[in-house]
């Protein structure tokens, strides 16, 4: 919250008649009154009662005062009044304000085209994403998947299950999935070879004697 201040502002001409005519408190409240139109961004209205306490309480001087050192300034061309509304404005300050807003409004444009452009790009990166996620299973559903079926081969078989539960001479070679090459588990309850990676299941005719 700054604007430019000349170096040579104390002898600028207008300045220094004010400082002649008023003497320094007016250029103090001068200076005041043209930081205030920065902040707010427009100008001051010195016949609201209420605002101009305020500001006489801030430049400890009197009401009829500081409306004398605003004609003042008015009247050297320091500041403009509207004859409607009674509110100043300097035209250095508003040339200065038109420049803020306008470069904040290039600011905001910019900044909203770059979140727009983003939000373009994402659903096609979640597309990708969810394309490969599809494609490999992750390392802790593999996990999960590898886990719940070694837990399969443990379960206790009776009668006939035992019987086709029996390991055939292939279950000695380590047998491997004929898709993805993972090793396969023997499920005691089915009799088939289980793959946790593409959870599918193969007869031992299926897998022939792959194995790693």
């Amino acid at each position: 919250m700054y604007f430019d201040h000349s170096t040579t502002a104390a002898t600028d001409p207008k300045v220094m008649q004010l400082r002649l005519e008023m003497g320094g408190a007016a250029v103090d409240a001068y200076w005041y009154l043209l930081e205030q139109m920065h902040r707010d961004e427009r100008g001051i209205c010195v016949c609201d009662a209420g605002a101009l306490r305020v500001h006489c309480h801030t430049l400890c001087t009197g009401e009829d005062e500081l409306k004398t050192w605003v004609s003042a300034m008015v009247s050297i061309g320091l500041f403009e009044q509207n004859p409607d509304s009674g509110e100043i404005i300097s035209p250095r300050a508003a040339q200065n304000i038109e420049t803020y807003k306008a470069k904040s409004e290039k600011a905001r444009s910019s900044a909203k085209a770059r979140w727009e452009n983003a939000d373009a790009k994402r659903p096609h990166k979640r597309a990708q994403s969810g394309g490969k996620q599809n494609a490999m299973p992750t390392k802790q559903n593999k996990t999960k998947g590898s886990s719940a079926l070694k837990s399969t081969t443990t379960l206790p078989a009776t009668g006939g299950a035992a019987a086709a539960g029996a390991a055939p001479a292939v279950a000695a070679k380590n047998p491997v999935c004929p898709l993805c090459q993972s090793k396969l588990y023997r499920n005691k309850q089915t009799a088939k070879w289980e793959c946790p990676t593409c959870y599918d299941t193969f007869t031992d005719e299926q897998i022939g004697g792959g194995s790693r």
